[in-house]
């Protein structure tokens, strides 16, 4: 059988082990309905992700750019040469005394019908 100082020091290490379980639900359920706490630990998890994901956006933006900048370094010339062999042509074919002969009468015909169509205006507004 045993003695009775033995069954005491078993519930006294029961008791202990029950009280310590009891404060770690205790604080358990502390924690949980510290709104505060778990508001900043929420906002802090989610500026970290931010930052993470910012740090990603940035090297992919840097990515693109570079790709987009090797693009325009390597299409922009041909399309420049084209663009001054247009001007050269355009500047060319204005000296050209049969372009001059036919810019006056294209004016005139266009401020003959910039006339009329004032007239008609006038005209309709005043009835």
């Amino acid at each position: 059988m045993t003695t009775p100082e033995g069954d005491t020091q078993q519930l006294a290490d029961e008791i202990a082990r029950t009280r310590s379980d009891l404060g770690a639900t205790v604080e358990a359920l502390a924690a949980k309905t510290d709104v505060t706490a778990r508001v900043k630990r929420s906002a802090a998890d989610a500026a970290v992700r931010g930052r993470a994901q910012l740090a990603v956006a940035r090297i992919r933006a840097a990515e693109t750019a570079g790709t987009v900048k090797n693009r325009l370094a390597t299409g922009t010339a041909p399309v420049r040469e084209q663009a001054r062999t247009l001007q050269t042509k355009a500047a060319t074919a204005a000296r050209r005394p049969e372009v001059r002969r036919k810019a006056a009468p294209t004016a005139a015909v266009i401020a003959l019908v910039a006339g009329v169509i004032v007239l008609v205006v006038r005209r309709r507004r005043t009835s």
